[in-house]
């Protein structure tokens, strides 16, 4: 199938090879469990995503989840205003999520479905179909009663 894509787009085999090679690094770093020199991390932060931003992204907390989703650049997540500063990484945050993150049995089906589903409530086993803006509302939401300082 991808090589199909290649020769219709007529975008040259090494190209995408490069492209392929260059994501799977930046995703191996940015998801490395290493801590880089604060002063070295805010520098890079400029421009790419380093481990501690990524990390954000994979906070329990829903208003983190919903934050930093660059690849490689941290100006998309600027642009988007998505983008969460390495500061506001807690000594005590907690990553993952809280539940099951197993809608059934590891089948292919299984698998293709799953970004559609919420995790699993453990009370009774089910995912429920996942509304996309229900965290963002529910942030929004609590945003507005926050207490301003």
């Amino acid at each position: 199938m991808e090589a199909s894509v290649v020769w219709v787009c007529g975008l040259p085999p090494e190209g995408i090879l490069l492209n392929f090679i260059i994501l799977a690094l930046f995703n191996t770093i940015t998801h490395a469990n290493v801590a880089l020199p604060a002063r070295v991390d805010r520098a890079l932060s400029a421009l790419v995503v380093t481990p501690n931003i990524h990390r954000l992204h994979h906070s329990m907390s829903p208003e983190r989840q919903i934050t930093n989703f660059g690849t490689i650049f941290t100006l998309w997540d600027r642009l988007f205003g998505t983008f969460c500063a390495a500061k506001e990484l807690r000594q005590d945050e907690e990553f993952g999520v809280d539940a099951s993150e197993t809608n059934g049995p590891e089948s292919f089906a299984n698998l293709a479905l799953d970004p559609f589903f919420s995790p699993m409530d453990n009370s009774d086993g089910k995912g429920v179909l996942r509304d996309a803006d229900a965290g963002t509302k529910a942030i929004n939401a609590q945003r507005r009663t926050a207490p301003q300082n």
